[in-house]
Order: C-alpha cells, then structure tokens, then sequence
C-alpha cells in the first residue's frame, strides 16, 4: 500500500491517505500537474521487470486506482520518472534500458513524453547522438544517463542530468524541445571528477545549476551561472571529512 499525508493548515497536520493495491510497489513520487492535479508515480516489480504505474487525485486524498503510465509500457524497466511543467504542458521523463544493436550492451537512457490533449505522447529517446558535443565521437549508448532535472528560462526549457561512463560521472545540459534534445546545444558542465544530482534554479533572473562532485577528494557543493553560452563556475561547500 501507498500512504499520502496532506495538509490544509501549512502543515500544522497532516491528513493521511491509503492507496489499496496488492502490487509490490516501490519509489513512490508524487508531483503536481499544470493541469491542478496530483499525479503519483510509483514502479512495479514483475519477476526481473518494472512497469510504471501511476494515479491522479484533484485533491491529493481522493486518488483513482493504479494503472500502468501507457508510454513506458513496452520499455525495458522504466524507472524514476521525473514529471516537468512548462507553459501550461507537462512532460515526464524516465530512464529505461536501451540495448545497443552495434554492442549488444544494455546502458540506461533518458525518454521524454510529452502530454497532448490528456493523450501522452510516444516517447522520444533524449540522451541520443544530438546529447553528446561534437568533439565526442563515442556512440550515446556507451553512456549511462540518470538524475535528470529540467526547468523553463527565457521561454528555453534546459535539462541536466547525470552522464557516466565506466566509473566517471558528470553533469550535462543542453536545451530540449518535444522532439528531443535540440542539435549543437549540448553541453558537458564537469569533467574533472564524479559529479551528480544536478538541480537548476532561477535567481535575480540569472540561471543556475548546482551539483555535488568530489574533485578535491571530498564531497563539496558547486554552482554555475549561465553567462551566454558559457557557465561560472564557484564552490559553495566542501565536506573536509
């Protein structure tokens, strides 16, 4: 079963809510929806498989029963999605399994869906060729993509997201659209150590991006304001440990 605790009060109290199910649920997350609707997500273990499930509630206490989310249906264990509003649409994106017809290796990709008159859209491949610069020359699918964040600035949307390979992390942006990443916008913002959880924020209109990586031997926090096509880049916090 899930629980949802809701308040009226600005959390004074709390209000809790069961969602019945004799599914083996796991990961939970609920979001709002441009639409003034909750949506819960929450993956579902069958035998060496997850399927994404989700339900909707108008008010976060009332909820409608469990089903699979359509767009993910016929991926290979879909997980952790991420739902984004922009401009009155919301967009979900989640990483699944990909395998690669040149190397028969399975690596974690990035889909986005896009919501279209209560019909959601099939899903486009982001982290594809048009994710990596062109001074990359590996195929996309030797990379493993998780983490992803995105926000609208200046009527851009902007994604972030944790790329890997063998045992490197690092954080990558680029500017998105329905149609997947949009050519010659993307961007790797660390390389010199492994980075992760990148999350966008918008200040004194100014973007920002900050992230954990541990190019000093330690934890530390960093940010990056966008300047034109280029990021500052100054460490806020650092776990000497």
């Amino acid at each position: 079963d899930i629980f949802v605790f809701s308040s009226s009060d600005k959390g004074k109290s709390f209000e809790k809510t069961k969602i019945d199910t004799e599914l083996l649920l796991i990961a939970p997350k609920i979001y709002a929806s441009s639409k003034e609707k909750f949506i819960l997500f929450c993956s579902v273990g069958f035998e060496n498989n997850f399927l994404l499930y989700y339900a909707e509630s108008a008010d976060g206490k009332n909820w409608s029963k469990l089903k699979v989310f359509e767009p993910a249906e016929s991926f290979s264990n879909p997980f952790i999605p991420v739902l984004y509003k922009s401009n009155g649409n919301d967009y979900v994106v989640f990483q699944s399994q990909y395998l690669s017809v040149e190397t028969n290796q399975i690596s974690y990709q990035l889909y986005l869906t896009k919501k279209n008159n209560e019909q959601w859209t099939v899903p486009v491949l982001l982290t594809d060729r048009k994710s990596l610069n062109q001074k990359n020359t590996k195929g996309f699918f030797e990379f493993q993509n998780q983490r992803p964040n995105m926000i609208n600035f200046d009527s851009e949307n902007y994604i972030a997201w944790e790329r890997s390979e063998n045992k490197d992390t690092s954080i990558w942006f680029a500017k998105f659209s329905e149609n997947g990443i949009i050519p010659g916008s993307a961007q790797e913002i660390t390389s010199k150590a492994n980075a992760s959880r990148p999350i966008f924020f918008e200040y004194q209109n100014d973007l920002y991006l900050t992230w954990f990586d541990d190019r000093t031997g330690h934890q530390s926090i960093y940010f990056a304001k966008k300047t034109g096509e280029y990021w500052e880049e100054t460490k806020l916090i650092s776990d000497k440990n």
